[in-house]
């Protein structure tokens, strides 16, 4: 007979579990091995002073990638362009009063942000997940044909989509203000808050896919803007232009172009193609923005040359941790197929553009000597 005075019907005080516990891996974010991709596992982070097990996110409101950063203490390689993609499927774990931990199953890492990403002290920011309203658009898709896994993964990739896309907002919101700072001209001023609405479309696309696909409604809540716009200066802005622009927006608007060419359900292939064009006219964007900024500060020109040569370096990127190409018909291609995309597009589109412009500017230099 039960006892104690707790509610569960064991002998002892603890609290009974909540999920189907899992282990919780030791993870060193710089050894890949260590990864659990593909597993179920338990990831928890220890309260904050003050707090207690009642101050744990409701799972309906968790970001699974920003716990995930909490508990592994960030990304590996602390790049900004690199981010967790997970869902989190239980808890809080009521059987661990000493921490905030659930259960996480989906885990991949991507390389590639859609959109421009949302960087404050050199770390991309998106948003928690929430119940703010209208973000997502009416949307039907054809899914019979698909597994309860497929659906799940269809599910992860466009709600991550979703963040990236509502981050873009926040980052042509300050892109804005730091043109008009720099007394840009009017119109690239107009260009970025063009695009400030294209990203409000892009994110209301992605999560409407991601509602229709998971049969209820998914939105996102606020996103941190403490920091961003502390200091305005010429040279932090080349460089997050072309690291955020010319650079990973040419390489994104080449990625939608890809996917949307093997996308057959008709509603991911509009949103495709609404992407993809609207990414193409946002790198142009970018490339307009550092020709003016080396016009007006030549002395930035070796700058420039350096951010270019160091960001072709990294690792290629993807917005796609697929296996294979079985969700390409929406809107998935497989990673490898990505990485070749992206390979090819720094290749054929990024390196000769920033040669050409560094070109043109070291030849106005030495024209005014």
């Amino acid at each position: 007979t039960d006892t104690d005075t707790d509610t569960d019907t064991d002998t002892d005080t603890d609290p009974d579990p909540t999920c189907d516990l899992a282990d919780e891996p030791v993870v060193d974010v710089e050894d890949r091995s260590t990864w659990p991709i593909g597993d179920t596992f338990l990831a928890c982070v220890d309260y904050p002073d003050g707090a207690s097990f009642e101050d744990c996110p409701d799972l309906s409101t968790l970001s699974a990638e920003y716990h995930l950063e909490n508990a592994w203490g960030g990304t590996p390689w602390n790049d900004s362009f690199c981010w967790w993609t997970a869902i989190a499927t239980c808890g809080p774990e009521a059987a661990r009063p000493d921490s905030c931990c659930y259960i996480i199953e989906d885990l991949d890492y991507l390389c590639a942000t859609p959109g421009r990403p949302f960087r404050v002290d050199g770390k991309a920011r998106v948003a928690q997940s929430g119940t703010a309203q209208d973000w997502s658009t009416q949307t039907t898709l054809s899914l019979d044909d698909l597994s309860r896994a497929s659906r799940r993964k269809l599910i992860q990739h466009w709600t991550a989509a979703g963040h990236a896309e509502h981050a873009s907002i926040a980052s042509f919101s300050r892109f804005a203000s730091q043109l008009l700072a720099l007394g840009a001209p009017a119109g690239l001023v107009a260009e970025a808050t063009r695009a400030m609405a294209d990203e409000i479309n892009h994110a209301r696309l992605c999560f409407g896919i991601a509602s229709a696909a998971a049969g209820t409604q998914i939105s996102i809540g606020g996103i941190d803007i403490s920091g961003s716009l502390d200091a305005v200066t010429p040279e932090q802005m080349l460089v997050d232009t072309i690291e955020e622009g010319c650079i990973n927006e040419t390489i994104c608007a080449a990625l939608a172009e890809d996917a949307l060419e093997q996308t057959t359900d008709p509603e991911i292939h509009a949103a495709l193609q609404q992407i993809a064009d609207d990414e193409s006219r946002h790198a142009t964007l970018a490339w307009k923005t550092v020709r003016w900024l080396l016009e007006t500060h030549p002395e930035l020109t070796e700058l420039a040359q350096r951010t270019f040569s160091e960001a072709t370096l990294r690792p290629t990127p993807a917005c796609s941790m697929a296996e294979d190409g079985a969700l390409a018909t929406h809107g998935i291609p497989a990673m490898e197929e990505e990485q070749k995309v992206a390979a090819r597009a720094l290749r054929e589109v990024v390196i000769p553009c920033a040669s050409a412009l560094l070109q043109k500017e070291a030849n106005s230099e030495g024209a005014v000597a």
